[in-house]
C-alpha cells in the first residue's frame, strides 16, 4: 500500500512545516525511525518531536509498541475466571484469592512513580530491557506456588513488571504524535490490550477447566517471550533528549518517588487522577467479586464466567476507540475542555452501569450483563480524555504524569477489593454498587467544572 492508502491518515500525517532550509535526505523504506537529523534539520523542533517521523513510521511505532500493552490486561482477564479453582485448590477464603489481583494491582500503582520519571530521562525502550524479561520469569513462579500467599507474592511482582508498558506506551504517543492528535492515538493503541478481555476471559476459563488454573500463568510467561523479542528488535527510541548517561547516581535521583508524586500536588492534576481512579477502581471491583457472585446465585462454571464477561470486553473495545475519537473532536471544536466531554459522559455511563448491575446481578445475570457493557465502555472511554488533559498540563514529563494517575487508580483498588466482598454481606450487593455508582459521578464533578472553564468554540478550517 502506498502512504496514501495508509489507515488513520490525520492521525499518522501531522501538518508539514514550511522551511526554507534545505530538507536532509530521508529514506522513504526507514519505517523504524533510523534516520538521524542533525541541530540543522528544520523539522527537528525540539518542541515538536513527532514532526521528524513520517505516517510509515508513526504507524509502525504505534503498532508495536501496542503489542506489549496486552500484557498487562491479560494478567488479570485469564486469571478471574480461575478465582473459585484457586480458592477449592488451597482450600482458603474468596478474599484471599481476590489479593492477588489487588497485590497485582497495588503494585501496578506503585511502581509508575519510578518507571515515569525514568522513562522520560534515560529513554523508552530502557525500561522494558529490563521489565518484559523480568514478567516472564515472575509469571513462572506464580504457576509453581504452593500456596495462597506464595500466589500472592509472585502475582504482585508481576504487577511491577507488568505495569511499565502502559507508562511506556503513553510516553511513546507523545513522542510520535502532536497535541491534537493523541487522543485518538491513545484511544489506537488500547486496542490490541481491550481484545485481551475477548480472548483472556474464555481463555483463562477453558485452560483451567481443562488444564487447571497453574496453566494460566504458564501461558503468559511463554507468551511474552515473543512479544519481548519483537520490542527488542524492532521498536525505535522515540525520547527526543534521552541522557546517553547512566550511573548509579542519576538512576536514583530519576527515581525518586517525588518525581512522579508531585504531580498529583497541581490541582488540575490531582483532580482528574480522581476522577479517573474512582471509576477504574469501581470498576475493578465489579470485575472481583463478579465470579464469585455468579458462582453462588447461578452456579456458573469457569468457562461460563470467562464467557458472560465477553460482551463487557466488548464495550471495552467500543468505549476506547469512540472515546479516541471524542476527544480530539472535543479538542477541535470546543478547545482544550472539549478533551474532557466524553470522558465526563463516559464516567456517567460507569455510574449507570455500576447502579444497573448491582440492582440485577443477584435476580437476572443476563440483564447484569447488559449493565456490564455500560460499565465496559466508559471505563476506556474516559481513559484518553482525562489521560490527554492531564499529559498536556506537563508534556515534557508525559510518562511521569502518566505513572501519577496510574497510581492513585491502582492504589485505591486495593481497599475496595478488599474491603468490597466483606462490604457487600453487610450492606447488600445492590447498596454496595448503588453507593460505588454515586461516589464514581461525584469525583467526576470538578472535572466537569474544569470543562465548562476551559471551552471555547473554536473557528472553523
Amino acid at each position: 500500500a502506498s502512504e496514501a492508502d495508509l489507515p488513520f491518515d490525520d492521525l499518522l500525517n501531522n501538518p508539514v512545516k514550511v522551511s526554507s532550509k534545505e530538507i536532509p535526505a530521508f529514506d522513504e523504506n526507514d519505517l523504524f525511525g533510523e534516520t538521524t537529523f542533525d541541530d540543522q534539520d528544520p523539522f527537528a523542533d525540539p518542541d515538536a518531536p513527532w514532526e521528524k517521523y513520517t505516517k510509515k513510521q508513526r504507524f509502525s511505532i504505534l503498532l508495536i509498541s501496542s503489542i506489549p500493552m496486552v500484557l498487562q490486561p491479560f494478567s488479570t482477564t485469564m486469571v478471574v475466571p480461575s478465582f473459585n479453582d484457586i480458592m477449592d485448590d488451597f482450600m482458603v477464603a474468596y478474599v484471599l484469592v481476590v489479593l492477588t489481583v489487588a497485590g497485582y494491582n497495588i503494585m501496578a500503582g506503585i511502581f509508575p512513580m519510578f518507571y515515569g520519571p525514568v522513562s522520560d530521562r534515560f529513554g523508552r525502550k530502557f525500561i522494558w530491557y529490563f521489565t518484559l524479561p523480568a514478567f516472564a520469569v515472575a509469571a513462572t513462579l506464580s504457576g509453581f506456588s504452593i500456596n495462597i500467599w506464595m500466589l500472592i507474592i509472585c502475582r504482585s511482582i508481576l504487577g511491577a513488571f507488568a505495569c511499565s508498558v502502559v507508562i511506556v506506551g503513553t510516553g511513546i504517543v507523545t513522542d510520535i504524535c502532536s497535541p491534537e492528535n493523541q487522543g485518538k492515538a491513545l484511544g489506537l493503541q488500547q486496542i490490541p490490550a481491550l481484545l485481551s478481555p475477548i480472548l483472556g476471559y474464555p481463555l483463562g476459563g477453558a485452560l483451567t477447566s481443562f488444564f487447571g488454573w497453574r496453566s494460566v500463568n504458564f501461558f503468559l510467561a511463554v507468551g511474552s517471550i515473543p512479544i519481548t523479542i519483537l520490542v527488542f528488535l524492532m521498536l525505535p527510541e522515540t525520547l527526543p533528549k534521552k541522557s546517553n548517561t547512566v550511573s548509579v547516581t542519576s538512576l536514583a535521583k530519576a527515581m525518586n518517588p517525588w518525581n512522579t508524586l508531585k504531580f498529583l500536588t497541581r490541582p488540575i492534576i490531582g483532580l482528574i487522577a480522581i476522577a479517573r481512579a474512582v471509576g477504574y477502581s469501581c470498576m475493578m471491583l465489579f470485575v472481583l467479586v463478579n465470579p464469585g457472585i455468579l458462582g453462588t446465585y447461578h452456579n456458573d462454571s469457569a468457562l461460563e464466567i470467562g464467557l458472560w464477561n465477553l460482551p463487557f470486553s466488548f464495550g471495552t473495545i467500543i468505549g476506547s476507540i469512540v472515546g479516541g475519537i471524542a476527544v480530539d473532536r472535543g479538542l477541535t471544536k470546543f478547545g482544550r475542555g472539549g478533551r474532557l466531554i466524553s470522558a465526563n459522559f463516559s464516567t456517567f455511563l460507569i455510574s449507570v452501569g455500576l447502579i444497573g448491575y448491582g440492582w440485577t446481578i443477584q435476580w437476572n445475570q443476563w440483564v447484569a450483563m447488559a449493565f456490564s457493557v455500560l460499565i465496559g465502555i466508559g471505563v476506556c472511554a474516559n481513559r484518553p480524555g482525562y489521560l490527554s488533559y492531564a499529559m498536556q498540563e506537563n508534556p515534557s514529563n508525559a510518562a511521569a504524569v502518566t505513572g501519577a494517575t496510574m497510581f492513585f487508580s491502582m492504589l485505591l483498588t486495593l481497599p475496595l477489593s478488599v474491603g468490597g466482598p466483606i462490604l457487600a454481606r453487610f450492606i447488600g450487593v445492590p447498596a454496595l454498587f448503588t453507593l460505588c455508582g454515586c461516589v464514581t459521578f461525584a469525583c467526576a464533578i470538578p472535572t466537569i467544572i474544569i470543562m465548562g472553564l476551559n471551552m471555547s468554540s473554536q473557528p472553523t478550517a
